[in-house]
């Protein structure tokens, strides 16, 4: 685990592009992808997160939350995961890196997961930290999470019928 968690910093670090260089659409896409794969993750799941929580924003920074934290980035990694974090070399201006971001997201998800099964609760859990004892905040913010799953299925479905479409034109 730390050996991948540093070896997600030095990837993202290391790359030409910054943030606001990136291609979103396919650079992102595939950061995706690759998260989703190693933590064998939906990689939609992780980009239905990224819109609920920031509307795929890389550089969303909330404000203060009730409890003092505050969250960063495109998949909104909470304030109260950076001493675990920089234990593996990532530090919190390192969340504004789509990549890092979406690589650490996917990870809390899959430790989640672990804890949850691949349940709502493991989903409601990622925003409310444990879906137990948040149980209605957690099932309002894994219904968020489930619409925009559903509208992104959708929008891929409705490329690929048109691509096919287009492409079997004379």
């Amino acid at each position: 685990m730390r050996i991948f968690l540093s070896g997600v910093l030095l990837l993202s670090i290391s790359s030409q592009a910054s943030a606001r260089d990136m291609q979103v659409t396919q650079d992102i896409e595939v950061c995706f992808a690759k998260a989703g794969v190693y933590h064998q993750i939906d990689p939609t799941w992780l980009k239905s997160i990224s819109k609920v929580e920031s509307s795929f924003n890389p550089k969303a920074i909330s404000p203060r939350n009730k409890n003092g934290t505050y969250d960063v980035g495109m998949m909104q990694i909470n304030s109260g995961w950076f001493p675990t974090l920089e234990k593996f070399g990532i530090k919190p201006g390192h969340l504004l890196e789509p990549c890092t971001n979406i690589f650490v997201g996917a990870w809390i998800l899959a430790k989640n997961i672990k804890h949850y099964g691949k349940t709502w609760e493991a989903i409601g859990s990622y925003n409310t930290g444990n879906a137990v004892k948040k149980k209605r905040a957690s099932e309002l913010y894994a219904l968020k999470v489930r619409n925009a799953w559903e509208d992104l299925n959708k929008r891929a479905l409705s490329q690929r019928v048109t691509l096919t479409y287009n492409e079997v034109q004379p």
